[in-house]
Parts: structure tokens; sequence; C-alpha cells
């Protein structure tokens, strides 16, 4: 038979490894919360293929199959001529961003598990469609960018915070950004930094913006 010394350390030992258990759950959960990028930074030095926090499980390879189903899907997402006979107009495109075209949610959704789960998954740079400007290409056309909250002129290095999701899409060498592939989602709320500026001319008049940006 125990003693009642032996089975009260035994009961304290439990209590103490319940304690700690608790402790280290809150810690996590904090984390998450106030800062994600820490969590984000560790699964990805770390290597894991799954994240699993209070029995809830995001495995690396769904993820990316979930990514590359959505990507996939948005490849037919090519820029439009602006005329009928685009030979009449040449080096002008209409990209569906300037159509206000929505972003696809199946997308969207995919990149913010991959942000969560796996973010190695996700481009850090890409081309990212800002709005038009006036033939001078002294201000916005509408007074605003499409996008974004930038005000003109924007330069490298400005950092521009996205207003309405857009499309982020492959470095390419295509004369048009928008025949590149769309490679992830700049969401509302995002920051990105632009690292350069290119412009397509506008069947309307005017140029379309674009923004090589780091995410």
């Amino acid at each position: 038979m125990e003693s009642p010394k032996k089975t009260a350390v035994f009961s304290n030992i439990k209590d103490i490894s319940a304690a700690v258990r608790d402790i280290v759950l809150t810690a996590i959960f904090i984390i998450c919360i106030i800062n994600p990028e820490n969590i984000k930074t560790f699964i990805t030095s770390s290597g894991l293929s799954e994240l699993s926090i209070f029995g809830i499980g995001l495995k690396v390879q769904t993820v990316q199959q979930n990514l590359s189903v959505a990507l996939a899907k948005t490849a037919d997402q090519a820029p439009l001529p602006n005329t009928a006979s685009p030979s009449e107009v040449p080096n002008v495109e209409l990209p569906p961003e300037a159509m206000n075209t929505p972003v696809s949610q199946e997308l969207k959704q995919a990149v913010m598990d991959a942000e969560l789960v796996a973010p190695q998954l996700l481009p850090s740079a890409g081309w990212v469609f800002l709005g038009s400007v006036n033939e001078e290409q002294t201000a916005w056309d509408g007074g605003m960018s499409s996008t974004t909250t930038a005000e003109w002129p924007v330069q490298k290095g400005s950092k521009v915070i996205v207003k309405d999701d857009v499309y982020i899409r492959q470095i390419t060498s295509d004369n048009w950004h928008s025949s590149a592939p769309v490679v992830s989602v700049a969401k509302v709320g995002d920051t990105l930094t632009v690292s350069a500026l290119d412009y397509s001319r506008a069947g309307t008049g005017g140029y379309f913006v674009w923004a090589q940006v780091e995410i």
C-alpha cells in the first residue's frame, strides 16, 4: 500500500504538469493573436509539414494541392483587346483587373491557408495592377488608385496598402503583365513595397500602371 506522502507527491507532480501544459498552450494562443509572423517563421525554418494547435491540423501537402488547383482555375484570365481589331492599336491591353473582375475566393482562401501553414509556397515578389493614369501621367484617372490607397505619384520604395483584393502576377518578360500567370492574391489591408513601376497603353487613353512589389 502506497504511503499518503508518496501519493501526495505524485498528485503534486501531476498538477504541476497540467499547469505547465496550460501555460504553454495559452502562450502559443497569445502569440498567434499578437504576432502570427513568429509562428510562420518557426514553421518555415523548422521544416514542419503539419501545424497542429488545439487539435486542428493543416498539412502542407494539402495546402499546396489546394493552392495549385486554385491557381490553375485563374489561368484563363487573359488580357482582352480594347478594339475589335487589336492590330489597329498595337501594344494596347485591357487587364481583367481594370474591369473590376473580382479575385477568385477559392484562390484567396488557399493563399490565406498557405500564409498560416506554409508561407514558403508563396512568392516574395510579383506584379500588381494599381490603376490607370491620364495621358500626361500626372494624376490617377478618377482621382484614385483602383486597388490601393496610394497617392500619385507612386515611386520606387513606396509602401502601398491594398484596398481591394488584387491578383499578384508572376514576374516575366511578357509585354503585358496581365498575360503573366497569377501566383497569389494581395488582400485588403496588406502592405506592399514598390520596387519598380511599368506602364501599358490603355485603349481609352492614358496608361495602366503596374507595380512590381515585394510581399
